[in-house]
């Protein structure tokens, strides 16, 4: 799964590349407004599910520096780091494994968002709990307006503010109405206006989700018909400048917030974590390589490894 991560992480920088009067990878939070000031679109990379990091932080690290700066704990399956609110065999960690939880302090030291959407509500309310920085749903809704498995519920939605995350409305048809053949702009705006009455405007954000879906809400087809959602929150009685929250600031100031943790750990020196995961097996090879031979000679009876040659026995 990492090499398929890299892969498309390749992918999506040469495509960044080969349209350079339209794109540019935002490594900070402070590119955005610059990207967006010379009339591009400012980008980012982000792992959806750390299955795709092989159980390794390392991997982790890596992915940060390949330009990497999100990366959501868990897909739709449990994994060596998480448990999935959708996993079909139910939790297997209770929310967090142990390297879960080094996973979270890492990723805080490197300065990589963590993003909730898909966890369990245990994993999601000990995340809040741990994380230094401010962390995201990338695109979840208010499970109060609808009960699916991957919404916030109230109690998880509480502790969003005293670590300063977000919580980003997402368009997928099934997680926004009852009737997926009736959701509608208005229940999407429902779900802004109940998660910013509940824990406040500077807290949510809007998540599309438009590469992951197979059906849209009507009206919300493609990017182009934003303005209509952006003119129902305004009529529904949003402020010009909560709306503004909505659409960028609370995001850039969450991720600000995740740089400001970074600096702080490293100011105090925090070292790198280098927990392995708990089900890794280390073996020493023991069989016989036919290689090239520093000692040719055979005086010390062991191959290029430095294993012992096998019997002829």
């Amino acid at each position: 799964m990492a090499r398929d991560a890299i892969e498309q992480i390749d992918l999506t920088t040469r495509l960044v590349q080969s349209y350079p009067d339209d794109f540019e990878l935002a490594y900070e939070p402070s590119d955005v407004a610059r990207i967006y000031s010379e009339g591009k679109i400012a980008s980012s990379i982000g792992i959806e599910g750390l299955h795709m990091a092989g159980n390794s932080i390392g991997i982790i690290r890596a992915f940060y520096t390949l330009g990497v700066r999100y990366c959501t704990l868990t897909h739709l399956s449990n994994n060596a780091f998480a448990d999935s609110s959708t996993s079909k065999v139910g939790p297997v960690h209770g929310g967090l494994s142990a390297l879960g939880r080094s996973a979270i302090k890492e990723m805080n030291r490197i300065g990589m968002i963590i993003d909730l959407s898909h966890v369990s509500r245990d994993c999601a309310i000990q995340s809040l709990n741990l994380s230094r920085a401010p962390v995201m749903f990338s695109h979840s809704n208010a499970l109060a307006l609808w009960d699916h498995a991957r919404n916030v519920p109230d109690e998880v939605l509480d502790l969003v503010p005293a670590n300063g995350g977000i919580v980003m409305v997402t368009f997928v048809p099934k997680f926004v109405a009852a009737k997926v053949k009736l959701s509608s702009i208005a229940h999407i705006v429902d779900h802004i206006f109940y998660i910013a009455n509940r824990i406040g405007w500077d807290h949510v954000g809007i998540g599309s989700d438009f590469d992951g879906i197979a059906s849209v809400v009507p009206g919300l087809e493609d990017v182009s018909c934003y303005p209509r959602l952006l003119e129902a929150i305004l009529d529904r009685g949003a402020t010009e400048e909560q709306l503004a929250k909505v659409c960028g600031r609370n995001m850039i100031r969450v991720w600000e917030g995740v740089v400001a943790t970074r600096n702080r750990m490293a100011a105090e020196g925090v070292e790198p974590v280098e927990d392995v995961w708990e089900g890794r097996h280390w073996w020493r090879y023991d069989g016989f390589f036919q290689m090239l031979d520093p000692d040719p000679e055979d005086k010390l009876g062991y191959d290029w490894y430095g294993v012992p040659k096998p019997s002829d026995d």
